[in-house]
This record gives C-alpha cells, structure tokens and sequence, in this order.
C-alpha cells in the first residue's frame, strides 16, 4: 500500500513477483517469496513518458520547468538520464509490462484533478489489469476534484475500505464493493 512514489512502488511490487531481472537473490532470504496477495495504490505513477500529454489532456499541465519529461524530473532521476532519452528504461520501470495472468487483486485510487500524476496513469493501469487479469483483479475508485496527496484518501471511512479490501484478499474472501 502506498501513494505517489510508494503507490508505484506497490505497482511494481504486485507486478513484478518472480521476475528474474528484478529480482536479487544476492540479497539473501532466498527462501522468501517476493509476491504478494493485494495491492492498495494511491495516485500513482505507472507510465512516466504519458504524464505530461495526460496532464495537458487534463487542462493541468506542469509548470514550466518541472514536466515529468525534464532531466530534473523524479522520474529522469530514478532512471539516472532523462526519461525521453531511455524509452526501454522507461518501459522496464512501467509495473504495467509486468502484468501477469495470476497478478493480486488491486485497489487504485486516484483524484480527478491531480496535477501531479495525472489520473489517466490509474484509469490506464487499470484497463491493462482488466485486460490481462480480468475485471476481478481490479478496483478503480476516482475521487472526483481531488488533487495529489487530497485529505479525502485518509478520511476514516476511506482508510476503513482499504482495510476492508486488505483483510478481505489476506483471508482469502472476495473484496467488499
């Protein structure tokens, strides 16, 4: 579970389980699966080179000088060169290409007017999980008007669905709607 740069790392994680470039058995615990059995995402990124065009799409473009295409961009920066520069670098780093049949279950969350990460990065994701794993794999809640980081995805009743998904998908039940 995470949001922004935590929700994309919790993408990757739910995507990635068993992918041997990404794997690092160096690391010890060899022992240890690295799947895991349901994914919360909140606001996340998933493909770098679309968020500018989806923000623009969006009447929420960045400021001049923090597009996610820039050198300086977080993204660029994970990467180690600009993103425009590295397309099968970005390609690797999108938990979409990673997308397996017997993928987890995720909840995606995302605010409608995010000039941040743009909401299409969830609405896209989800449509590839849907396509891939099927509609059960997926819950899609948009959170209209909300903005990047938006007091609403911690409201208690919000956080009580994420729990609630959480337990249900640990226990082996289906999902609350």
């Amino acid at each position: 579970w995470g949001g922004s740069a935590g929700g994309y790392q919790a993408l990757m994680l739910g995507t990635s389980a068993g992918v041997g470039e990404l794997e690092d058995l160096a690391l010890g615990n060899l022992d240890q699966p690295s799947s895991v059995q349901a994914v919360v995402a909140w606001y996340a990124p998933s493909d770098f080179l679309t968020m500018d065009e989806h923000l623009a799409e969006s009447g929420l473009p960045s400021p001049p000088g923090m597009e996610h295409n820039g050198a300086n961009s977080p993204e660029s920066l994970l990467l180690g060169r600009k993103i425009t520069e590295v397309p099968e670098r970005v390609r690797t780093a999108n938990p979409a290409t990673y997308i397996r049949p017997d993928a987890p279950p995720f909840l995606l969350q995302h605010g409608t007017k995010d000039a941040v990460v743009p909401v299409q990065q969830s609405v896209e994701f989800a449509a590839e999980l849907r396509r891939v794993v099927g509609e059960h794999a997926v819950t899609l809640d948009l959170f209209e008007g909300a903005e990047h980081a938006d007091p609403r995805f911690e409201t208690p009743e919000n956080v009580a669905r994420v729990l609630d998904f959480i337990d249900a998908h640990l226990k082996g039940r289906a999902a609350p709607s």
